[in-house]
């Protein structure tokens, strides 16, 4: 895998010839801004010039996954994720099913008690809720207009 510098001097020299690519300037041209223009923008943006040209390998870039400590992530890595599929098919699946039953049960005795009030009240609740969100969104850009 080429390091970050390798990453970069092709973008580098990709911006430098873009402007005058013939074919470039075809496909910039039809639908949006042109290759001089882009060539502008990634000269003057160099910030995401280099995300550009790092990301796709930004996760095999660091240092940590490099063969003696990479190794022992991925170790910490998998056994983490082992010790979560065994506590979750041991202890929260057996747990879920028992009491998911009993939660559901008690949900039905109250409607049946209530008449279905509890489910005509959530509806309703349900329905608020957005517009409540709605309001709180709006009230917050207004405080940020005011500070």
């Amino acid at each position: 895998m080429p390091g970050w510098y390798i990453h970069m001097g092709v973008a580098r020299k990709t911006i430098a010839r873009l402007a005058e690519n013939k074919i470039a300037g075809a496909i910039f041209g039809q639908n949006g801004p042109d290759a001089a223009t882009i060539a502008n923008l990634a000269r003057t943006n160099s910030a995401y010039l280099t995300l550009g040209a790092i990301g796709p390998d930004l996760f095999f870039l660091p240092p940590d996954f490099k063969p003696l400590i990479g190794g022992m992530l991925w170790k910490l890595a998998s056994f983490i994720r082992e010790l979560n599929t065994t506590l979750d098919d041991n202890l929260l699946d057996p747990y879920e099913s028992a009491m998911g039953r009993i939660a559901n049960n008690a949900a039905d005795e109250i409607n049946a008690l209530t008449g279905r009030l509890k489910d005509s009240l959530e509806g309703i609740f349900d329905q608020a809720n957005p517009l409540r969100r709605l309001h709180l969104s709006f009230g917050r850009r207004r405080h940020e207009v005011v500070e």
